[in-house]
């Protein structure tokens, strides 16, 4: 059988100059970034450079509501990584639980909550907490990048089929990175 582009792996190779363009904005008022910049930079060494293959930028953005938003997402378009700056202590909605029961089954530490009068969740993260809950988040939005750029092969590599397997591949990049670790 002849080999084409699509049935040979793909070779990765990426170089420290290459690394994805990091790019901070000032955090809303009241809100802080879980990692500054050189901490991302820090966190590219032990992270397998098929992860980091064409991701163009990682951007830390101020959030855009008052309310609670999201940690962070990916933009396949733009090929990038945005993580939203977050506050220190909210009053949100009860859906957060949800996220909550996901931190404590993997491991996560929560952070200090309780509930209003008006049946409102009152949150109050520490750094560390947020620090940990952000890096979960590139992981995972690595994840997706990975998965979206390799969707058109035809034998993708680690049988990736859409972005809804990145969770598998942000497992798979955890213990990549606890067994260089350790």
């Amino acid at each position: 059988m002849a080999r084409s582009r699509n049935t040979q792996p793909k070779k990765y190779k990426i170089e420290e100059n290459n690394y994805p363009r990091i790019i901070e904005r000032r955090p809303r008022k009241g809100d802080i970034h879980p990692f500054t910049k050189k901490e991302i930079r820090e966190l590219f060494n032990d992270i397998p450079p098929e992860y980091l293959y064409k991701l163009k930028t990682i951007e830390l953005m101020p959030r855009t509501n008052n309310g609670i938003s999201l940690i962070g997402k990916y933009y396949a378009n733009e090929q990038k990584i945005v993580i939203y700056s977050q506050a220190m202590e909210f009053v949100g909605e009860i859906d957060w639980m949800i996220v909550f029961y996901f931190m404590e089954e993997v491991g996560m530490p929560v952070p200090d909550y309780s509930y209003s009068k008006d049946c409102k969740l009152e949150v109050k993260w520490n750094k560390e907490q947020l620090k940990t809950l952000a890096r979960e988040t590139i992981f995972f939005e690595l994840g997706v990048h990975f998965a979206e750029i390799n969707k058109t092969r035809r034998k993708p590599p680690h049988k990736i089929v859409s972005g809804k397997h990145a969770r598998i591949h942000e497992l798979r990049l955890k213990e990549i990175i606890r067994k260089k670790l350790s």
